[in-house]
């Protein structure tokens, strides 16, 4: 069993509410308000913010609907 407290899911969309310090947005290609995709957690991705490695974000296209993405 996870030790507690656990909060489940792997996978996420959502969009991006900050940028750490040390990953500038033109670097990235990530920007503040961009709708993304997150996978590779093991475990968070239901909380209402999560923090993540910029590898494990993809940017959505502008047509993907939230509910489908994670599929």
């Amino acid at each position: 069993l996870p030790e507690l407290p656990y909060t489940p899911g792997s996978d996420a969309t959502g969009y991006i509410d900050a940028l750490g310090p040390d990953l500038p947005s033109q670097d990235s290609g990530l920007a503040i308000g961009e709708r993304v995709f997150v996978t590779g957690r093991n475990s968070g991705a239901y909380a209402d913010y999560i923090v993540v490695e910029s590898m494990y974000v993809f940017k959505l296209h502008k047509d993907s609907r939230f509910f489908k993405a994670p599929l």
